[in-house]
């Protein structure tokens, strides 16, 4: 936040695939390698069969939070609150984002609690992420 006001940062992630999800998420852009303070890997660990990620990484209907892995590159893991999403070929029709401080602060909240064992990341700073991701 710059100012009292949201800073916007797009994402360049070209990358082939055959699906495309267009995101706008109020969060963080991690680096894909991130570890725990117990040395394991995030991305490995969020893609474990039953953990507590799951909802998070698969989407569960409800649930307003999302973990997404470059699983392709290997370039970023993307966790934070969705305020749009498109379908899998559609993109955006222009769609309609209204934020305010609240969002802001419990997206801090939410990194703190789902991420404890990180440690090696500032959760202070949550941006307005704009990306197309691929699988």
């Amino acid at each position: 936040m710059v100012n009292g006001f949201f800073q916007l940062k797009t994402i360049n992630l070209n990358n082939m695939s055959v699906d495309r999800h267009d995101y706008i998420i109020i969060g963080y852009k991690m680096p894909y390698n991130i570890l725990t303070k117990y040395n394991h890997e995030l991305a490995d660990m969020v893609r474990e069969d039953d953990n507590m990620y799951l909802p998070y990484y698969e989407g569960w209907k409800g649930e307003s939070y999302r973990i997404i892995i470059d699983g392709m590159s290997g370039n970023y893991i993307v966790f934070g609150k969705v305020i749009a999403e498109s379908g899998e070929y559609d993109g955006f029709d222009f769609p309609s984002v209204k934020l305010n401080y609240s969002d802001y602060s419990e997206v801090i909240s939410k990194a703190k609690e789902v991420f404890i064992d990180i440690d090696s990341f500032d959760f202070s700073n949550p941006e307005i992420l704009i990306f197309s991701h691929f699988s």
